[in-house]
């Protein structure tokens, strides 16, 4: 697609094969307007109490369409229409495609992500004189008189006078609910943890190694729409180096399924055999092939969106000095996506910090901040 919205939207309405021009004339144009008015302020008001899944269906969309271009798109931020805020769907759809210059492209590294941005990254904090522990469960938050102390499992303690929470919503609550004195240090942040921290629908992740290749036409990555598990896969052996000699060594391939909203209470190994099944029905040479090694796993990690959530949503500042959260869950006053939201609030956080020791801060740059038509007053729905 041209990366440039609006053209963007027009060529993906107009190329695809799911949405034909008597589809757009049945369509509520008046129901469609919010996906194009995108405000910080007035969408929530007036669409977080909804569900995606109502302003979808107030679209009167073909199903096959509505499949193709929005459960796809609802399922990679790991909720299900039926349990996301419809202003959360408003501006995700507005980041990537019509306030968002780059449009639906991604960069990647052609390493894994350990040797290509973590060991590297860990080098340079050394260097610098820092530190980075991994395996060291964060157990405890104290306030003291001159900032904070972190208290691990094994009972070691680190001071410093600011902290960065960086940590999933479930993690978040729970190091909250074990840290008493936040009682009094941050009574709105323990306030909030109740509903924050319950998770979105389990997520899994599978990787593949396979004794053959599929198709050489096949997409590196390619969405998938109304299986009842399989939502993405991958082709690392076609986008990393690693994976890429292995397959070439040995006539392989190297295969990543996700399912980004699952059932719950399901093993991983029978996602993972759920998954391989729903991909052989779209893809028939994949059952050609042997399985040679399967990694898999779930979680139930990822933020929620449920309606009515933006107004219990944490920001990068909480209500005690010196302690700030980051995160895919944190909430911004700019549109942002999960991983870019990551991103931001880590930066948000540390320019805190930064000014408070009166050092420069890292601009942030945002993507365009209302929709195209924002100017105009989207019609209330009873």
């Amino acid at each position: 697609l041209p990366p440039a919205p609006p053209a963007n939207l027009l060529a993906l309405l107009l190329r695809s094969p799911s949405l034909r021009l008597a589809d757009l004339r049945a369509m509520d144009r008046d129901a469609a307007l919010p996906l194009l008015t995108y405000d910080p302020v007035r969408t929530y008001e007036e669409f977080d109490e909804r569900t995606a899944d109502e302003l979808l269906t107030s679209l009167r969309l073909p199903d096959r369409a509505r499949a193709m271009l929005f459960e796809v798109f609802s399922h990679s931020f790991f909720n299900h229409e039926a349990e996301m805020s419809a202003a959360e769907m408003i501006a995700q759809f507005h980041f990537y495609l019509l306030g968002n210059p780059e449009g639906l492209a991604f960069d990647c590294p052609d390493r894994d992500y350990g040797t290509a941005i973590w060991e590297p990254l860990t080098r340079h904090v050394e260097k610098h004189g820092g530190r980075v522990l991994t395996g060291a469960a964060a157990a405890r938050l104290d306030r003291t008189p001159d900032g904070w102390r972190v208290t691990d499992a094994d009972g070691d303690a680190w001071e410093a006078p600011h902290v960065v929470l960086a940590v999933d919503p479930p993690a978040l609550a729970a190091l909250v609910d074990a840290s008493p004195g936040l009682v009094a240090a941050a009574p709105e942040l323990v306030a909030r943890m109740p509903a924050f921290g319950r998770p979105g629908p389990p997520y899994a992740v599978a990787r593949y190694w396979m004794d053959g290749d599929v198709r050489a036409d096949r997409a590196v990555f390619s969405g998938v729409s109304r299986q009842p598990t399989l939502d993405s896969v991958t082709l690392y052996h076609r986008l990393e180096d690693e994976p890429r000699r292995w397959a070439e060594r040995t006539g392989g391939s190297v295969l990543e399924l996700h399912a980004y909203a699952c059932e719950p209470d399901v093993p991983a190994d029978e996602l993972a055999d759920r998954m391989l099944r729903e991909l052989t029905a779209l893809w028939p040479e994949v059952a050609d092939l042997r399985v040679r090694e399967l990694r898999a796993r779930v979680e139930a990690q990822a933020p929620a969106f449920t309606p009515g959530s933006n107004a219990w949503r944490p920001g990068v500042e909480t209500d005690a000095p010196g302690l700030y959260l980051a995160g895919d869950g944190i909430r911004t006053e700019f549109p942002s996506a999960l991983m870019e939201r990551s991103a931001a609030t880590g930066i948000i956080a540390a320019n805190h910090i930064l000014r408070a020791e009166r050092a420069a801060a890292e601009p942030v740059r945002s993507i365009r901040p209302r929709g195209l038509l924002a100017g105009r007053a989207a019609p209330k729905r009873s």
